[in-house]
């Protein structure tokens, strides 16, 4: 086998390092999507609470 080429462990599938990119990327989109929507709806539920008086949002970014 060489190099460029990566066997999944499930069902024997091989793939390319393109095709593992791109699972990853679609991967990391959807973690992206998923963390978002958890942010709008705690920080819904928490803003309303009673307690809480102040919240900080801080932007991230990856270099």
């Amino acid at each position: 086998m060489t190099m460029d080429r990566l066997t999944s462990c499930l069902g024997g599938t091989i793939m390319t390092k393109v095709d593992v990119k791109r699972n990853l990327l679609e991967h990391s989109e959807v973690k992206v999507r998923l963390l978002g929507e958890y942010l709008k709806r705690y920080l819904n539920i928490i803003s309303n609470d009673g307690y809480t008086e102040k919240i900080t949002k801080v932007k991230l970014e990856l270099r």
